[in-house]
């Protein structure tokens, strides 16, 4: 059996900043999520994702989605 769950939201322009040059990002999407999250690219290919990200899970506490649980990236697309 699996249990999946999930939130997601339309959030504008305005709730992602990025500078691809710098490899630098921040996120802050409206309700249900709260907080912000922080990118940053790292040596050696290992970014930085940190911050107070957090959205809500049914039947649960917020579930946290920084840290260095994750495993992120930032790519560029040409299209």
């Amino acid at each position: 059996m699996t249990i999946q769950r999930g939130a997601q939201v339309y959030g504008g322009a305005a709730t992602l900043e990025w500078d691809l040059g710098n490899g630098t990002a921040r996120g802050e999407p409206p309700a249900p999520y709260s907080g912000r999250g922080f990118y940053r690219a790292g040596a050696g290919g290992r970014a930085e994702w940190k911050g107070s990200l957090r959205v809500p899970i049914l039947g649960g506490a917020p579930l946290r989605l920084t840290g260095p649980a994750f495993e992120v990236r930032m790519d560029s697309a040409v299209g």
